[in-house]
């Protein structure tokens, strides 16, 4: 009897799956969400394999095919070492992102923190989770990406973060924070048509690029963030391509404030720090 190790080798083998480097492990752990089987069954125990897992895996290979990122497909991401729903209403959080937490957890506990453009939800949670502020705001002008937060503080039972809908290019806000935090827009649109199709034609639009020259939200922020952004606050906001980095960097200094990089974990500049 064939084995379900043996039929996910001859699966892998597949020319038509070629494109995909790590199919193989992604079978396994898309049979590891949606079964009872974990990994040490299917390397150690030689288990046969059922109907049902063929069913699994021949459905998992048709998503594929379509260029479905693997965290859509399965609807969850790991970040920062949880758990996370995650699908179509927001980007599939990134681990060169959690670089900021290692940066964040230097510092002393703050009063309140905003995150602007909230996704998923996987940073203002994080917030909450390891206690970098005591009460989070985050926002997002996509009614989606704000339910599938809400989703996410619920399942976390998290009870100090509150999301609201809000345009940050066209609303203020009432109140000022210790710490603010973005992922903004930053792909230009000429570059966000070269984008790979998995991200392309499945992540939201809205999320990856500002329909210009992706630099449209670090200018508001350079004119906003005396009014929102405590005198002895921080800011980080995540930025793209390396080129775009000394412009983004001389929006803010040109308004007086002080710019100093952050890295992620592969040594790339991923975040900057902006200060009064």
């Amino acid at each position: 009897m064939l084995l379900i190790l043996e039929y996910i080798n001859q699966i892998s083998k597949n020319p038509t799956l070629k494109q995909f480097k790590n199919i193989k492990n992604e079978i396994i752990w898309y049979l590891e969400c949606k079964s009872n089987i974990t990994k040490k069954e299917i390397y150690l125990d030689k288990k046969p394999i059922s109907n049902n897992i063929v069913s699994l895996i021949d459905w998992f290979i048709k998503q594929k095919l379509k260029n479905i990122p693997f965290q859509y497909i399965i609807k969850k991401s790991s970040f920062f070492g949880r758990d996370f729903i995650v699908d179509y209403r927001a980007l599939v959080p990134h681990i060169e992102t959690e670089s900021l937490f290692y940066e964040l957890k230097k510092y002393e506990q703050v009063d309140n923190a905003l995150e602007i453009g909230v996704g998923s939800g996987v940073i203002c949670c994080t917030l909450s989770l390891e206690k970098i502020a005591k009460k989070i705001l985050g926002t997002d002008i996509s009614k989606p990406s704000i339910d599938l937060t809400k989703e996410n503080i619920k399942n976390l039972s998290i009870r100090n973060v509150k999301i609201k809908k809000h345009d940050f290019l066209t609303a203020k806000f009432n109140q000022k924070f210790d710490l603010i935090i973005s992922n903004p827009p930053y792909i230009n649109l000429e570059d966000y048509y070269k984008l790979p199709t998995h991200i392309k034609h499945f992540e939201p639009q809205i999320a990856l690029t500002d329909g210009a020259d992706g630099l449209t939200f670090y200018h508001r922020f350079s004119i906003v963030l005396k009014d929102i952004l405590n005198q002895s606050g921080r800011f980080y906001c995540e930025i793209g391509k390396k080129n775009s980095l000394q412009k983004i960097k001389n929006i803010f200094s040109k308004k007086g404030y002080v710019v100093s990089c952050i890295n992620d974990l592969n040594n790339d500049v991923r975040f900057l720090k902006i200060m009064h």
